[in-house]
């Protein structure tokens, strides 16, 4: 049987060899493993500063933040937004509107409230509406006098027609007399019943908000004798 320490010192001096020239090759390899894949990785990820400069989509942080700067600018754009026509006109109306106007005298019967001179002496009685131009649309005069008492009302000197609402002490109606005419003068027209109040109203009042005897009537802004 041959001796084996030759063959073994032989193969001993070619690992010493070939070991460094081993380590090596793994080196290099591993060094262009990682280049490789460092390029893969960029070649692959998207470059957030070319989508931000083309307009496309960042990232949800970069959403956040800009969003939260332009909810500043947009309140501000709001603010200086003119304010429209229409709505500038009213808050001016309700700047000059005087301080009593919501104290105008008002009486109520039924669906209609109607806002009223009120005629209190005898001189106001005797001119009553004569002379006026028409009066407008649910207004009207109040006749207010100390007691209940049977009336006697005329048209003289009256340019346009009026209803006449005839009203008791106890706040009914008591009577109506509609479309008087100014050439009815010198007739006179009276209440069925003592009335302590008299309204006069454009005629084609009463029929359109169905006022009829018996309903009750309100004053508002108005001190009662």
């Amino acid at each position: 049987m041959p001796d084996a320490a030759p063959r073994r010192s032989s193969h001993t001096a070619l690992r010493a060899r070939l070991l460094p020239a081993v380590v090596v090759f793994l080196a290099v390899t591993g060094v262009a493993l990682a280049a490789g894949m460092a390029l893969w990785r960029g070649a692959a990820a998207p470059d957030v500063r070319d989508a931000r400069a083309v307009g496309g989509t960042a990232r949800p942080q970069e959403k956040r933040e800009r969003s939260a700067a332009q909810l500043p600018r947009a309140q501000e754009q709001e603010d200086r937004a003119p304010v429209p026509e229409d709505m500038q006109r009213a808050a001016g109306a309700r700047a000059e509107e005087p301080a009593d106007a919501r104290t105008v005298p008002q009486v109520t019967i039924g669906a209609a409230r109607i806002a009223v001179e009120l005629a209190r002496t005898p001189e106001e009685w005797a001119r009553g509406l004569s002379g006026r131009a028409p009066l407008k649309e649910v207004t009207g005069m109040l006749f207010i006098f100390p007691t209940p008492a049977p009336r006697a009302f005329w048209m003289k000197d009256m340019r346009f027609a009026l209803d006449i609402i005839w009203i008791g002490s106890d706040l009914r109606v008591v009577d109506i007399t509609e479309n008087a005419l100014p050439e009815s003068y010198p007739a006179t027209f009276s209440p069925r019943a003592p009335a302590q109040f008299v309204l006069e109203v454009p005629a084609g009042l009463v029929p359109r908000y169905r006022i009829r005897p018996g309903m009750e009537v309100g004053f508002s802004g108005i001190a009662l004798p």
